[in-house]
């Protein structure tokens, strides 16, 4: 079978690896496939796709196509389209935490643009019951990993040791880390902090720095920028909380790898996030852009670590079902239905 994958893969340049760039080797031990794009910025990326496509469509099973809810949900729409036009399947692979967003304020082009694929494949339960909403009938394909590769470590909550672990962007809130932190600090708890990740030059690292330099932190906050997965997951063995201070999103890679670490997780309830993670039973949810309302969640973690034991457990075990060998079984039997049509 002959695989197109387009979407926006980003592991080179030092940056972390999206879905894509995870997905298009293991999918290249079954298949053969071609996956793009790696250039930066909307035009360069656009006429690669463009160009990608014509030049492949001809030999091409399945297209599968990474949507986002910005710019890149015009060129799923795109690529879409073009496939109706040739009459080869398509597959929407839905990621975009504004996505449901999209389907309320623009439902013409979201027809466009979902109504015609073959399978739309929703990485989690709010994303599939957010769709099926507006009559659309995805399947859920979680993200995936290889949990072997994460070992797990029972942590240490005598201290507070926390971990931050998404790019420095508006929507991510950054900010929100620093402020609990300080928070923490100036009740008498002997926390530090680690953020890792890239910035997105939008001023929020900047912000993240003013903050820091002002209220005196330098001795307690590492930010070592952007961090290759081995290097991050060596940072995150003397870490025992990750927060998670989003605003806005869909099921985060970063807090599935670090349930998997053995990280005991505080984070924002928005988006996707509820559907991923059970309050007080595998994580601590607290409203976003709450600074007390984190710490707090913070110092019930510390206060009653037995039963912070038994949230980290039963998030490793939760996922374990995202791993690759359960995952893989559901891709496979997608594709080759998919290709079947043709």
């Amino acid at each position: 079978m002959n695989i197109l994958y387009f979407g926006n893969r980003s592991g080179k340049e030092g940056k972390y690896p999206t879905v894509q760039d995870e997905l298009t080797p293991l999918f290249g031990e079954m298949y053969s496939i071609i996956s793009v794009s790696d250039k930066k910025g909307s035009v360069k990326k656009a006429i690669d796709m463009f160009f990608t496509f014509w030049r492949h469509i001809w030999k091409t099973d399945v297209v599968l196509i990474d949507t986002f809810s910005t710019t890149n949900f015009y060129f799923a729409l795109a690529i879409g389209s073009f496939c109706r036009m040739l009459n080869k399947p398509f597959i929407n692979f839905l990621h975009g935490g504004d996505l449901p967003l999209r389907l309320k304020n623009n439902p013409f082009l979201s027809k466009l643009t979902f109504k015609y694929s073959y399978k739309l494949v929703a990485p989690s339960n709010f994303m599939k019951v957010s769709f099926e909403k507006f009559g659309y009938n995805p399947v859920l394909i979680p993200n995936m990993l290889n949990i072997k590769k994460y070992s797990y470590k029972q942590a240490n909550f005598a201290e507070v040791k926390l971990f931050w672990l998404r790019s420095f962007r508006k929507h991510y809130n950054p900010l929100l880390a620093v402020q609990v932190l300080n928070y923490l600090r100036q009740e008498g708890f002997q926390a530090d902090l680690i953020m890792v990740g890239p910035d997105s030059h939008d001023g929020s690292l900047e912000e993240v720095n003013s903050f820091v330099k002002h209220h005196n932190l330098e001795d307690f906050v590492q930010i070592p920028g952007v961090l290759t997965k081995p290097e991050w997951m060596a940072l995150s063995k003397d870490r025992n909380i990750l927060i998670n201070t989003t605003n806005i999103d869909n099921t985060p890679i970063s807090v599935i790898e670090c349930m998997a670490l053995g990280l005991a997780i505080v984070s924002t309830k928005v988006g996707g996030i509820p559907y991923l993670l059970d309050h007080n039973q595998d994580a601590i949810l607290v409203e976003p852009n709450n600074t007390e309302a984190m710490a707090s969640a913070i110092k019930k973690l510390v206060a009653h670590p037995h039963d912070t034991e038994k949230q980290v457990l039963k998030a490793r075990e939760k996922v374990a079902a995202f791993d690759w060998n359960v995952v893989k079984n559901k891709w496979v039997d997608l594709l080759n239905n998919a290709a079947g049509t043709q």
